[in-house]
């Protein structure tokens, strides 16, 4: 199946920009995101909450390998388009919602896994987490992937220095300013945050009941040496990932 063409239709909520980001996303090919569910070992559970679903291309890897996926995201042209596109795989076992993960219309242990991609970054962390342990049945699994601590330097070095981008450059910098300020100086306002440190991501799970299991760039775990497929974003700068991935389980009380 053609994925790109089937963006070519005509769209009531989706933007021209949700579009283009749609197409940026499929054009990796749905196989990209199969084997990274597959790497995660992310299959056979009964309810999956793909949270932030953006354009639907890892809630429909996940449907093919586990009961029922419901995707959720706070822009109505992303939920669109990811009905749209999944419609076109036959799937009865998925389906999809607009919804804020600050606030998310779910009963408490709804699910026994959540996954939540690139996302968690432009949220209040703790609020998000507090949500996800709320419902999460216990014993669940929870994926998260999102900047880390590399990020800004990563920003820096890659899409600003080697791709001669001012706009990156610029931005880098002003990411880096505010880390120092907020996470150096003051520690107190996560809602400033340019990215979740490992020990306010520790501290928010284990204040939510929740342990980590796994921590580590963006797509290590289940691929060694990038052997499986090679993540969109690479490396450790100065031993920080530019994106980390967590895996994590809520406690059996």
């Amino acid at each position: 199946m053609e994925l790109l063409s089937l963006l070519d239709s005509q769209f009531r909520c989706a933007s021209e920009i949700d579009i283009a980001n749609a197409r940026k996303e499929f054009e990796w090919g749905l196989d990209y995101y199969r084997k990274r569910i597959k790497a995660l070992n992310y299959n056979k559970y009964k309810h999956v909450l793909d949270a932030a679903c953006g354009c639907g291309q890892y809630s429909i890897a996940l449907a093919e390998k586990n009961q029922y996926v419901t995707g959720l995201d706070i822009n109505p042209g992303y939920i669109e388009i990811s009905q749209h596109i999944s419609s076109k795989f036959n799937l009865q076992n998925i389906d999809f919602l607009v919804g804020n993960l600050h606030e998310m219309p779910f009963a408490n242990e709804s699910f026994d896994a959540i996954f939540c991609y690139g996302a968690l970054m432009y949220t209040k962390e703790d609020i998000v987490l507090s949500e996800f342990a709320r419902i999460l049945q216990p014993g669940g699994n929870l994926y998260i992937c999102s900047d880390g601590a590399g990020w800004p330097i990563y920003k820096f070095v890659v899409e600003g220095c080697k791709n001669k981008r001012l706009r990156s450059i610029i931005g880098s910098m002003r990411l880096i300013f505010n880390t120092f300020i907020y996470n150096i100086i003051s520690s107190t306002s996560p809602n400033h945050r340019t990215f979740l440190p490992r020990k306010y991501l520790a501290n928010y799970f284990n204040k939510n009941n929740l342990k980590i299991e796994y921590f580590g760039p963006e797509g290590t775990y289940g691929n060694p040496k990038y052997k499986l497929f090679t993540p969109k974003t690479l490396g450790t700068f100065f031993g920080l990932p530019a994106d980390f991935e967590v895996l994590g389980k809520k406690f059996i009380k």
